[in-house]
């Protein structure tokens, strides 16, 4: 796997009164939109329609699934996540 890449950004403001105190906070991870490689991870090859898998015979699939059509699953999905808190301080 290549390395990994991931920028986060944070903003707050900070209001003092005289009991308390509040914290208002917006945070975005991977605000870049960096692409990060996973593991591999394989299923077995789906019909057109999404209904049961391909296989090499055109009969279902076996339990022991040596007649279905193996394949990569892609993961090339950029998530930037934002989280909104709320800090009080007494």
């Amino acid at each position: 796997m290549g390395a990994f890449n991931c920028r986060d950004v944070r903003i707050d403001k900070k209001i003092d009164l005289k009991k308390f105190t509040i914290d208002a906070f917006l945070n975005v991870t991977n605000w870049f939109g960096a692409r990060t490689e996973s593991e591999n991870q394989y299923s077995w090859e789906r019909t057109v329609d999404n209904r049961t898998f391909k296989t090499t015979d055109g009969l279902a699939i076996k339990a022991d699934g040596s007649n279905a059509i193996p394949t990569r699953l892609k993961d090339d999905a950029v998530s930037a996540i934002p989280t909104i808190g709320l800090i009080i301080l007494f």
